[in-house]
């Protein structure tokens, strides 16, 4: 192994280790208003080093919701085709829930914007392969997909914020009802008082 191998060893250790940092330092605070400072320290790196990486914390932000948008979109890709709502319900609750400190970062409402990013990234992706909606007008497309979404997103947070009071299973079933049948077959009948 020749030196630029190493050096190229290092620079990805570091930064991995500068991602792991800020993910640690959002998932402990609960807040975007992580400086860069911080994350060198969480690092065990000089500032300095982190300007070899980033040229900034939105730098960084972009990368890491990048990064875990496109190990989403390959979790999604595996999925068989056409995929329907049960499947991609169980891979987004699988994936959101994959590690703690990911799961504390996607179901915090300080960080919203985070999710937010990475839904909007995940959605086009998701599109890519497979739109079910293609035949509707790109703004239509747009109130269906943040519809389907953001309604999935906001589930998972509700099982999270409940403490998984519902088992992942049912949670996923009745989401994946949700979206495949809508709430009509799940309302109770009317009864005049």
């Amino acid at each position: 192994m020749d030196h630029s191998d190493v050096r190229s060893l290092r620079w990805l250790r570091t930064h991995e280790a500068i991602r792991y940092a800020y993910f640690d330092l959002l998932s402990q605070t609960g807040s975007s208003d992580v400086t860069i400072s911080q994350i060198a320290s969480h690092a065990h790196i000089h500032r300095k080093t982190f300007y070899l990486h980033y040229n900034s914390i939105e730098d960084l932000y972009d990368d890491c919701v990048n990064v875990l948008a496109q190990r989403y979109s390959e979790a999604i890709a595996s999925l068989p085709q056409p995929f329907d709502y049960y499947s991609l319900s169980q891979a987004m609750f699988e994936f959101f829930s994959s590690n703690p400190r990911l799961e504390k970062i996607l179901s915090s409402s300080k960080l919203r914007h985070f999710t937010d990013d990475l839904v909007r990234h995940t959605t086009r992706n998701s599109r890519a392969l497979y739109n079910p909606y293609r035949e509707f007008s790109e703004a239509k497309q747009e109130l269906i997909n943040t519809f389907v979404v953001y309604s999935s997103v906001n589930v998972w947070r509700r099982w999270i914020m409940s403490g998984k009071k519902v088992p992942q299973d049912e949670a996923v079933k009745l989401l994946g009802d949700l979206l495949e049948h809508g709430v009509s077959p799940l309302r109770a009948p009317y009864e005049q008082h």
